[in-house]
């Protein structure tokens, strides 16, 4: 970070030091009002002193010459002081903005070096719990599908459904610490930046993402190829499509469209679908990590999927939103910065 200074002769000089930024912060009208009201006092002073002192015309002429080159010599020295002590105030202002541009980088290199430790931390405190909690979910779904297939004929349908409620639990968990786990690996991973080619990316996601015998509608428009990380853009597309595919489950005739448009020096790709669609007030909701707006009984989920299509984009200096209506669809939209438009990129 810097500061910039203009000031001195030629440009404006801020109130630094407490004076007003008005008329005369401007170094050039200080100095020539100083040079006027000091060429003033001398001319009336040094006339009337030498028509009181000297009567003969012919030394008042000669006078008059040598007060001249007088005047001159002393507007010499004048100049030159003004124009030093401007150039003190000037040096000392910079000196100054120096000394607060290096404390402010200390202090936000400091301040990065604390946020990087505390997100290191984070993450390997994530890394942790996701490690120590699988092995005793493993135990729970083992144990639990072992009464299932051992003692399964002396249970009664309660004691079935109840086991069967602590196996399908123990998976959403461990489904949930899953997706966790990728959530904190994504802030480590290095981008592998290269031209992505999103219309390629986008058919193949869907391909994997489509149920098999989906009798929905999917329309793919052109989509402009960006330059970014192809396997988090693909995580991208994937993440999205499943969404859109399992809010639109419920839709007698699904319908999924993709699309994208440039926008001031970025690319906006969207994803739509005539889905259940949600309240616009809680859209900002949508992409926070484990935030949900339907139960698990309307749509299983745990909320992870839109906070990764967050976090990548912001990895790749872009942007996400949403719109949509109950029961009318829902509209996603994430913004990538544009590829430079030349041989290597198009």
């Amino acid at each position: 970070m810097a500061i910039n200074s203009n000031s001195g002769l030629g440009g404006r000089m801020e109130s630094f030091k407490g004076r007003p930024a008005g008329l005369f912060a401007r170094a050039e009208v200080r100095v020539t009002a100083a040079y006027l009201f000091f060429g003033a006092l001398w001319i009336l002073l040094s006339d009337r002193v030498l028509y009181l002192a000297v009567s003969d015309p012919a030394r008042q002429a000669l006078l008059q010459t040598y007060k001249g080159w007088a005047y001159v010599a002393a507007s010499a020295a004048l100049f030159y002081l003004l124009l030093r002590a401007e150039m003190n105030m000037r040096e000392a202002t910079e000196e100054r903005l120096r000394e607060l541009n290096r404390t402010l980088e200390e202090r936000v290199a400091a301040r990065t070096a604390q946020l990087e430790e505390t997100n290191k931390e984070l993450e390997a405190f994530s890394c942790s719990v996701s490690h120590d909690l699988r092995a005793p979910l493993r135990a729970i779904e083992g144990f639990s599908r072992i009464i299932e297939e051992d003692y399964g004929p002396r249970l009664d349908d309660e004691g079935r459904r109840l086991t069967g409620l602590v196996r399908g639990n123990t998976l959403k968990m461990g489904r949930l610490i899953e997706d966790l786990l990728s959530f904190s690996k994504l802030a480590r991973k290095e981008l592998s930046m290269g031209t992505a080619d999103m219309q390629a990316l986008a058919r193949a996601a869907w391909e994997e993402t489509a149920p098999p015998g989906w009798a929905g509608t999917f329309e793919l428009g052109e989509l402009p190829p960006v330059r970014g990380d192809g396997a988090l853009l693909r995580q991208v597309w994937l993440n999205l499509f499943s969404n859109a595919v399992k809010f639109t489950s419920r839709t007698p005739a699904p319908l999924v469209r993709v699309g994208a448009a440039r926008r001031g020096g970025m690319v906006e790709y969207s994803v739509s679908d005539n889905g259940a669609g949600f309240e616009p007030a809680r859209a900002d909701k949508l992409f926070g990590i484990f935030q949900r707006l339907h139960s698990d009984a309307e749509f299983p989920g745990n909320g992870v999927g839109l906070s990764l299509v967050k976090r990548i984009a912001a990895r790749h200096g872009g942007q996400v939103r949403c719109a949509g209506r109950p029961g009318g669809g829902a509209e996603f939209f994430f913004a990538l910065p544009e590829a430079e438009r030349d041989g290597a990129e198009f």
